[in-house]
């Protein structure tokens, strides 16, 4: 079986984070993350993990070649969803930081 071919294209993704639960205002230091997806669970094939780390003015810009993206941003303890991406041109995605991350080795202990 033949993998879907690698595209050779760069697409930007840029845009700004959010908070709803900070002050109101942009992020500063708040990590976008981006990772390579297939549509075809047929496709055995190593994920891409790409980020970019937001500026004082809570702008990011990253750029990455075009295909199929799983993303989100996180600072601290928030997060903002999980949203597909199908990069074919440069695009414009913001994130709101929304919910708490509980780290794992955290989960169902007592205090």
């Amino acid at each position: 079986m033949a993998l879907a071919p690698v595209s050779n294209s760069t697409v930007t993704l840029y845009g700004v984070v959010d908070s709803i639960t900070m002050q109101p205002g942009h992020v500063s230091g708040a990590t976008i993350y981006v990772q390579s997806y297939y549509n075809n669970p047929q496709i055995m094939a190593p994920t891409r993990l790409f980020t970019a780390v937001t500026g004082d003015d809570g702008n990011y810009k990253l750029t990455l070649p075009a295909g199929n993206y799983l993303a989100y941003a996180a600072k601290d303890t928030l997060q903002s969803p999980t949203i597909k991406l199908n990069l074919s041109q440069d695009t414009k995605q913001d994130f709101v930081l929304e919910s708490q991350v509980i780290p794992l080795a955290r989960q169902g202990k007592k205090r």
